[in-house]
């Protein structure tokens, strides 16, 4: 998208009066409309590139365009050789999205977007001994993504081992790896391999459950976990939410009047709790308003209207799935309309696409903080236990985040979090582009992490002294998760170390105070 932009505004600086904006009209003589296209935009920006028009246009698209869409009229194309491509690292366990060098398959379907009805010409920005050397077809998708989905299934249908499975394009050993260690970070197997006559993974009570949700393992162990804590209803939202495209939209030319009114949604202190007002709103506008002036409020606010109905049937669908796993699930609070009106009466902004929504958007974030609610503590902590790879603890050295397995990043720029520097941070997702991003980021207290991951900490000893005021031998505790410092140098009675660990700083200690090494086992 940032190099599409960067085009449009190299276009309008060579173009200059000639440049049409997208949509536009003028009678310059050899006017030029610059068109962008690309998945983010809303459904009528996309809509554009198939409108009837009276001038020359060029349409600036990503991949989207390779296999997705045929653009009548179309004569030239002009393929750089490159797309981002969406790869999964099982050594950071990170969604990367680097740009690299299409396929030659790929290279064709570009070529094949012009001429679909006269003569076309293609001009590829690459020397044809480049194209020779590329790889024939597309790497499958099974090769570059998370494999823990797959392997719960697989494990479920009792397929046996994943690594031998004759798959018709063969993933990568260190996936089949990285997906299963998901899925023990998550509690969803059991590694038996070894033990007598059982070989490979076995699933657990969790992972039994989990195997029945058709989402994301991660989302799925957020859900169990919910009704665990008594949120399951407002988890279940937050995961359909996870799993469907943003329904707030950022058109280019109207981005600052978009984000004030998505801002009426933001928490401070987590983009999750954003999303529970965002859908309390929208169920309540539902309610309020007529399906035409529902759907013409979503346009007025920048809310897609098909993303919200696919949200809901998500909710809904998940809804009817958790009734057999016995979770606790009813519907999400709204306000009422003597709510609204105590509201409007309050002096709420009329800031919207409908004469109430200034209302509506007070009710519900004043709905979200009320006693009746659970408290945000226990959403969050449901949702950590399948969010303990996306950790992040803030860097004043570095001004970013440290999280797991030695990786930085940065809050992404349209969070409510950005700006902002919380001690301890957990990510939906962590997404590398021009660096590693953070998305959908919430904030959290460092005393949830020890007891949602008390089956992946390290614990180390250090430094053991005898304690006169307790009377006994005490030593440091350090704790880490996947390389990260959970809790650092708290004081712990000796007696209650592991055997090994404790009669290694007892020698310590002994030692120390002068003990000849001979004598320390007799006197510990």
């Amino acid at each position: 998208e940032g190099e599409i932009r960067d085009t449009q505004q190299a276009f309008q600086d060579e173009l200059k009066s000639r440049y049409i904006e997208p949509g536009g009209r003028s009678s310059v003589p050899g006017a030029v409309e610059v068109l962008p296209l690309y998945a983010r935009l809303s459904a009528a920006e996309q809509h554009r590139i198939f409108e009837s028009h009276q001038h020359r246009r060029v349409i600036l698209a990503t991949n989207i365009a390779e296999t997705s869409l045929t653009v009548p009229g179309i004569r030239y194309v002009v393929d750089p050789g490159t797309a981002r491509m969406s790869r999964y690292s099982n050594k950071t366990k990170v969604q990367r999205l680097p740009i690299e060098p299409v396929s030659q398959a790929s290279a064709n379907q570009r070529a094949g977007r012009c001429g679909r009805v006269a003569d076309g010409i293609c001009i590829r920005l690459f020397s044809e001994e480049d194209f020779s050397h590329r790889e024939e077809f597309t790497q499958p998708e099974i090769q570059r993504t998370s494999l823990a989905s797959v392997i719960l299934q697989m494990v479920s249908l009792g397929l046996g081992d994943v690594s031998a499975f004759p798959f018709i394009d063969p993933p990568d050993e260190r996936a089949v790896r990285a997906g299963m260690q998901l899925l023990e970070e998550i509690g969803a197997v059991d590694m038996m391999a070894g033990r007598g006559h059982v070989r490979g993974p076995r699933l657990t009570r969790i992972g039994w459950e989990l195997s029945r949700l058709p989402i994301d393992p991660r989302l799925g162990r957020m859900l169990i976990e919910a009704d665990k804590n008594g949120c399951a209803s407002e988890v279940l939202v937050l995961v359909a939410a996870l799993s469907v495209q943003d329904v707030r939209e950022r058109p280019t030319e109207k981005r600052a009047q978009a984000d004030q009114l998505h801002a009426r949604f933001t928490a401070r202190s987590s983009d999750f709790l954003a999303y529970l007002t965002l859908w309390r709103y929208l169920r309540t506008q539902q309610r309020e308003l007529s399906g035409s002036a529902f759907r013409r409020m979503c346009r007025a606010e920048f809310l897609n209207y098909l993303r919200y109905r696919e949200w809901a049937d998500v909710v809904a669908q998940l809804q009817q799935m958790a009734k057999p796993l016995g979770l606790t699930i009813r519907p999400l609070a709204t306000p009422s309309s003597s709510q609204i009106d105590a509201a409007r009466e309050d002096g709420a902004a009329m800031l919207g696409g409908a004469p109430n929504s200034g209302a509506v958007a007070a009710a519900c974030r004043e709905l979200g903080r009320g006693a009746d609610t659970p408290e945000a503590g226990a959403i969050h902590r449901s949702l950590l236990v399948g969010l303990l790879s996306n950790l992040g603890n803030w860097s004043e050295r570095t001004r970013d985040y440290a999280g797991a397995r030695n990786t930085h990043f940065v809050v992404w720029p349209g969070s409510g979090l950005h700006r902002r520097s919380p001690a301890w941070v957990m990510a939906a997702e962590l997404v590398e582009t021009s660096r590693l991003f953070a998305r959908t980021v919430g904030q959290i207290a460092p005393g949830w992490i020890e007891p949602a991951a008390k089956h992946l900490v390290k614990k180390s000893y250090s430094e053991p002294v005898w304690s006169s005021r307790n009377g006994a031998a005490m030593c440091k505790e350090r704790v880490t998760l996947y390389g990260m410092t959970v809790v650092a140098d708290r004081q712990i009675l000796l007696s209650s170390v592991g055997t090994e660990s404790a009669t290694e700083l007892a020698r310590e200690l002994f030692i120390r105070h002068g003990l000849v090494e001979g004598d320390w086992r007799t006197h510990h």
